[in-house]
Parts: C-alpha cells; structure tokens; sequence
C-alpha cells in the first residue's frame, strides 16, 4: 500500500541535526529543571550528551554515542559522570561548542520559517 511505503521511506531517514534538551523533574514541587541536552550536527557525527553545570549555564560534554542514546543510556552518562571526580573531569568544558551549535540550529530554523 501507498502508506506503507512512505512510512519506509521516512523511517529510512537518518536525522542531520538533533536538538533535545533534557529537563529532570524535582518533586515534591514538580518543577522541572534544565539538566542538560542531546545534540547531533551532522549524518557523520556522533551524538554528544551534556550536562548543563552550575546556574551560570556552562555545559560540558559527559557521554558520546554513535546511536541516539536512549533513557537508560542517557541516566547511565549522567550517573557516570557523577561517580567521576573533579580531578577526572568527562570532557573538556563544551560551552563554547555549544553556543555555535545553537548558532547553527538558529540558523537553520530562520531558513525554515
């Protein structure tokens, strides 16, 4: 059927640029809170997992995959960088990084609209 091959072809896709972030929930207020994001730049790149570190919104990279992370490899990234100590950090301070991705996806998102 026509609906069955379209559904093949958009899931043959692969996704260029990914944008999630990542919010924990704090009970018992149920408020979320900004905790971190997935970002992808490209068909050939892996997919980076940052931790968003102190109120002044520095992040820092603490897991990479060549997959779209799921749930549990996302917590384990998260769980793993905690068990580090500061002297062994995860990965170099990603703010910089992170400012021209968001640089990129503005872009790309003015270009759509």
């Amino acid at each position: 059927r026509e609906i069955e091959r379209r559904r093949a072809v958009v899931a043959s896709f692969d996704d260029a640029y990914y944008f999630r972030p990542l919010f924990q929930v704090r009970r018992p207020s149920l408020i979320p809170v900004d905790r971190g994001l997935v970002v992808r730049r490209g068909v050939e790149a892996p997919w980076l997992v940052y931790d968003k570190m102190g109120p002044a919104g520095d992040y820092r990279q603490i897991a990479q995959f060549t997959h779209l992370p799921s749930r549990d490899d996302i917590s384990n990234a998260f769980a793993a960088a905690a068990r580090r100590s500061p002297s062994q950090p995860a990965a170099p301070t990603g703010g910089t990084e992170f400012l021209q991705v968001l640089a990129v996806l503005a872009v790309m998102v003015a270009a759509v609209l």
